[in-house]
């Protein structure tokens, strides 16, 4: 299977299981890659993908308050697949555009990460480590978290934003190992998408061209391990898919290998560990 086709494949499952949320744009999406996936003409034909891009274009902007970024990302992915299904060579010019929306999406997250006022300092991590659901089961078994201190946490929140609440601050419960797990995963997520943007952007017969995939694969497979948010890592996994080279098979081998193991990374830490 050439990378054209696995990588239009693969994003009709992304369709099919991670639509917008709102079922009366998630509902014509998922049937229509059902569709293309029982009748593969149509996931070749530049139109289904125009109208799959404008489905999840317009419901993303309509709702852009509640929207998760990766929404956009696969919307402009849809788009791109339309443009170049449409030139004399499809897969060529989907490896084209698949490489500088990464570049486009990992640069701009440096920079806004680099202009953020509580990004660096660790603070934006430390918050949701403490008060994000997703980051709980690290938050406990990494930083020392108790779940009856993340109670207290989220009590004295909830007292502070009350609407009737006459408290100017409150006081959270914390541990040395949160600190030190914050500074670690910021620094991380930071130095790996650095390095993912100037591979990505250097020519591809240089030196930092060959660690592309090896960074996108370490990115996926840490990132997401702690914070399953699997739409977008599946759109980076395609990304990656639709720039190989038909004689990189082993690389191709730990795409599909990721792309099923964030299904894993779904599950919570607590279910992987009862009792702990």
């Amino acid at each position: 299977m050439s990378r054209l086709d696995l990588a239009l494949l693969l994003t009709l499952l992304l369709l099919v299981f991670y639509p917008p949320q709102y079922v009366y744009v998630s509902l014509p999406l998922s049937v229509m890659a059902i569709c293309a996936l029982v009748v593969p003409a149509l996931r070749y034909r530049p139109g289904f993908w125009l109208f799959a891009a404008t489905l999840v274009g317009i419901v993303s902007v309509v709702n852009w308050h509640t929207t998760d970024n990766h929404k956009y990302l696969l919307a402009y992915w849809c788009l791109a697949i339309c443009c170049s299904l449409a030139t004399r060579d499809p897969e060529r010019s989907l490896q084209t555009v698949a490489r500088w929306l990464i570049v486009g999406v990992i640069s701009i997250a440096v920079l806004q990460k680099s202009l953020s006022d509580d990004y660096l300092s660790t603070d934006f991590f430390y918050f949701e480590l403490l008060f994000d659901r997703r980051f709980s089961g690290l938050a406990q078994y990494v930083g020392g978290i108790q779940e009856f201190v993340s109670d207290l946490n989220a009590s004295a929140r909830r007292a502070l934003v009350n609407y009737d609440s006459v408290l100017t601050s409150v006081k959270l419960a914390s541990s040395g190992q949160l600190h030190d797990l914050a500074r670690f995963v910021t620094w991380w997520n930071y130095l790996v998408q650095c390095a993912i943007a100037i591979a990505f952007v250097a020519p591809s017969n240089s030196r930092p061209a060959a660690w592309r995939h090896p960074l996108l694969l370490l990115f996926i497979f840490s990132t997401y391990l702690f914070a399953p948010v699997i739409g977008f890592g599946w759109v980076l996994i395609i990304l990656g898919i639709a720039q190989l080279e038909r004689t990189a098979v082993t690389t191709r081998l730990l795409y599909l290998f990721a792309f099923v193991l964030l299904q894993v990374y779904k599950y919570p830490w607590s279910t992987l560990f009862p009792g702990s």
